[in-house]
């Protein structure tokens, strides 16, 4: 795919903006591709949307969101 860390980010961004929205479930998919797309990509500006993710993604653990617990994982793994 061409441009693939635009296309990651922008889902990273959708993701962030659903869920300004309350709108968690979208916001989680999002997330979840932005996190696809990221896979084995390295640069500055994904490690900080990656790290953005997770703190919404607490406050969604807390509220028991599916799908988030495996999120924060791949999440946290990302940053490893």
């Amino acid at each position: 795919m061409k441009y693939k860390r635009v296309h990651a980010l922008t889902h990273a961004d959708l993701g962030d903006s659903l869920a300004a929205q309350a709108r968690a479930d979208e916001a989680v998919a999002a997330w979840t591709q932005a996190l696809v797309l990221m896979e084995g990509m390295t640069s500055d500006r994904t490690r900080k949307a990656i790290t953005s993710i997770r703190s919404t993604l607490a406050v969604y653990q807390r509220r028991r969101v599916p799908g988030v617990a495996d999120l924060a994982r791949r999440a946290r793994e990302a940053l490893a």
